[in-house]
């Protein structure tokens, strides 16, 4: 049974603590494989649980084209910022980070590297796939979500309130 989560002033401050621990260190993933139900691993379904403090996970995750690594993208305090991330696994252990200076909104695979939507700025970014060095910033005017693949080099843009798409070439960086 989970622990009841601390409230008040109290929890505040153990939160600051923690922050103020943790600057300075390399991040890590906690990994915990559990079953579907909650039980002990075993041979059936496994499911491992990830948890990051301090920043708030987007529903975007997508495994690096090794199968040895993920891509996490995060939003940070407030929204003002986002981190990229590739994490090693099982073993949870952070291989690249980029910070953004803006909030991201979705993250995809492609050809030329990962793909992070980028709405405030009216972005998308391609970034390597091993440093997670931004390689080229697009820009796309009211875009929403920018989707991609691994064996393909451009990418589909969800723009204008989510009501028609254009396709980007990610590696001349322009439109088709």
């Amino acid at each position: 049974m989970p622990k009841p989560r601390p409230r008040g002033l109290a929890a505040a401050s153990r939160s600051r603590r923690r922050r103020r621990r943790s600057q300075g260190k390399p991040a890590r993933f906690s990994l915990t494989s559990v079953t579907s139900n909650g039980a002990q691993a075993d041979e059936h379904v496994k499911v491992t649980l990830l948890s990051q403090s301090n920043l708030s996970m987007q529903n975007c995750l997508a495994w690096s084209l090794d199968k040895g690594s993920f891509y996490s993208l995060e939003n940070g305090d407030a929204y003002s910022f986002c981190i990229v991330r590739r994490v090693g696994f099982p073993d949870g252990r952070v291989i690249a980070e980029q910070r953004l200076e803006e909030l991201g909104a979705w993250l995809s695979l492609s050809s030329e590297g990962v793909v992070v939507t980028c709405p405030r700025t009216k972005t998308v970014k391609v970034l390597d796939h091993n440093s997670l060095k931004v390689n080229r910033t697009i820009s796309v005017p009211d875009v929403k979500r920018a989707i991609s693949a691994p064996a393909i080099d451009f990418a589909l843009v969800l723009v204008n309130s989510a009501t028609s798409l254009q396709t980007i070439d990610l590696k001349l960086a322009r439109s088709l």
